[in-house]
């Protein structure tokens, strides 16, 4: 068998791949928004395992700029492992990543691979990739029951990044991604997958935006929940409050029978403590965070309390 870098053309075998991996299609459009579209880099990371003409493993990375400390550095975010269903226990995804983690770091720069290992990968992941555990990352939810009337805010919907009033978001003393306009166009005003309202909302004569994701409840039928993917705003209870109340006129507006809000904070987030105060409680799923660096030593990245985690960072979401 034979392992090489991805190749124009190569992405029909790859959708191929998906389907017989997981039993369901992968849509082209979806994988060029995602590898070819990034607005990162042009460069596609993605390492492929092939025995004659069948692809038997792939692995592939998403190039992602952190902003850490300021400082903006290219990393990859963990992407879609697969092995042909003949070709398991042969060691395919080891041999695929130690290959595109020599080649990405290499050649591109990419300084750390991170992402969210479910259960069936994380234990790989960990013992022979040697990845690091930087965190378990709950949910914060606010059920509708438990919503303590904050009331209802006006807000406006915006149709594109330069409808945005974009603030708050690229914290210089924390690490995340670095959400450039060209990003937050990309991650959510093209994404041929899912559906997200960015919501403008006026506060004192400024302005804070929020990315939502509505979506039907697993847990009651007929129920609606929404996913805040991110929340630019400060960390003053009023401008939260407001921005919590512009999600629920939103739900009004639109008719939306709402189960729970969910969003992600690290607890080190001074905003956690205000979320819990207007009626956030900590919920499932619970995800994991980890990350493998290609520099020797202890990177900003390790430290969870470093983060200003998203779900927008996620491909889950």
């Amino acid at each position: 068998m034979e392992i090489r870098q991805y190749k124009d053309g190569d992405e029909y075998s790859i959708l191929d791949l998906f389907l017989k991996s997981f039993g369901k299609p992968l849509s082209l459009d979806i994988w060029n928004w995602r590898y070819a579209n990034n607005p990162f880099t042009e460069e596609k990371m993605i390492y492929l395992m092939w025995d004659d003409d069948v692809l038997a493993g792939h692995y592939a990375i998403s190039p992602v700029e952190m902003n850490i400390f300021g400082s903006i550095n290219l990393t990859g975010l963990s992407m879609t492992t697969m092995t042909h269903p003949d070709y398991g226990g042969k060691g395919i995804f080891t041999n695929l990543a130690g290959e595109l983690y020599r080649f990405v770091s290499q050649k591109y720069g990419v300084e750390a691979v991170w992402g969210f290992p479910n259960l069936n990968s994380h234990y790989g992941f960990i013992k022979k990739l040697e990845w690091k555990d930087i965190a378990v990352v709950h949910n914060l939810s606010l059920y509708y029951s438990n919503n303590l009337k904050i009331g209802l805010h006006d807000y406006y919907v915006g149709k594109s990044i330069e409808d945005v009033h974009v603030n708050k978001l690229n914290n210089n003393t924390k690490v995340s991604v670095n959400k450039t306009k060209d990003y937050l166009q990309w991650r959510y005003f093209t994404n041929p997958s899912n559906k997200y309202f960015v919501l403008e909302v006026e506060d004192q004569s400024e302005w804070n935006f929020v990315v939502i994701k509505v979506f039907d409840s697993f847990n009651v039928k007929g129920k609606k929940e929404i996913d805040v993917l991110e929340i630019g705003v400060g960390d003053d209870i009023n401008s939260i409050r407001n921005v919590i109340s512009a999600i629920m006129k939103f739900c009004h507006d639109n008719k939306l029978d709402w189960l729970r809000f969910n969003i992600w904070m690290a607890i080190f987030d001074s905003r956690h403590s205000l979320l819990e105060r207007l009626g956030f409680v900590l919920d499932s799923p619970l995800t994991m965070l980890g990350y493998r660096a290609f520099t020797n030593g202890v990177t900003p990245m390790e430290n969870f309390s470093n983060w200003d985690i998203s779900m927008g960072a996620s491909d889950v979401y």
